[in-house]
């Protein structure tokens, strides 16, 4: 029997700021509202409740620093692989597609 692939969510964040880096494009300035956002994470971006881009994390910062994973009540610098159309306002959502063993 195939894996069965699962989504899970595991965390919302809200955009607070755009930044505009020459050589990166759009970084979303963030505030995590519940759970934690790592590198490897993918996003959908949700603007009026619809979604409009879903893909993976490019950087993920906290100041001037790359970080692993940020947790909630933090502000954070995330950048989005291939997307620049960020605006203020926009939640980000984190999930992770897991592989569950099939049973009979």
């Amino acid at each position: 029997l195939r894996p069965v692939q699962q989504e899970r969510v595991v965390g919302h964040a809200s955009v607070k700021a755009v930044f505009s880096i020459p050589r990166l494009g759009n970084i979303a300035g963030c505030m995590v509202s519940d759970g934690k956002f790592t590198r490897n994470v993918l996003i959908r971006v949700q603007r009026n409740s619809k979604q409009i881009w879903e893909g993976k994390v490019g950087s993920l910062r906290r100041g001037n620093d790359d970080v692993r994973e940020v947790l909630q009540g933090f502000g954070c610098g995330i950048g989005l692989d291939g997307f620049n159309d960020i605006q203020e306002g926009d939640i980000l959502i984190g999930y992770q597609i897991d592989e569950i063993a099939a049973t009979l």
